[in-house]
């Protein structure tokens, strides 16, 4: 697993200055005291999918599917609550990050888009420095595979 100590470090006891976010891989969190403790299974399942869809609010209903694709408890909707509530308290310990009730579903509330691997790395993808307009990602793709096989 990928380690989250040296990540924006510079506070004391080698955490992180801003909470940290990592999907491009195994799922992880970090806060300013360091990593946080998830359960695998459905608790990470649920962050996956709301640090994904950050800022947007996930309906109940398909959270409810991706938790339990085959057969939903017959209290899906508890459920689902007490996975919510395990998750937020589990990141009470990161600034920035929360999991919010809006509307029927919920979203996670993230303070620095920067703090999610996966759109920083979406940035970086969509412009190269250099080009006028940026390069799509498909131009740049194509051009390092051209240049790999010089």
């Amino acid at each position: 697993m990928r380690t989250l100590s040296g990540v924006g470090s510079g506070g004391e006891g080698g955490g992180v200055e801003q909470p940290t976010l990592l999907v491009l891989g195994p799922l992880a969190v970090a806060g300013p005291d360091g990593p946080v403790a998830l359960r695998d299974g459905r608790p990470k399942r649920l962050l996956a999918v709301l640090v994904l869809r950050r800022g947007a609010v996930v309906a109940d209903d398909v959270l409810i599917d991706v938790l339990w694709p085959d057969r939903p408890p017959s209290d899906a909707r508890n459920s689902l609550q007490v996975l919510v509530s395990y998750l937020r308290r589990q990141l009470d310990a990161v600034p920035g990050l929360a999991v919010e009730r809006a509307h029927d579903g919920y979203r996670l509330a993230v303070a620095d888009p920067g703090a999610v691997d996966v759109a920083r790395f979406t940035a970086a993808v969509q412009v190269v420095p250099g080009q006028p307009d940026g390069l799509p990602y498909a131009d740049l793709v194509r051009a390092l595979d051209r240049k790999s096989t010089r």
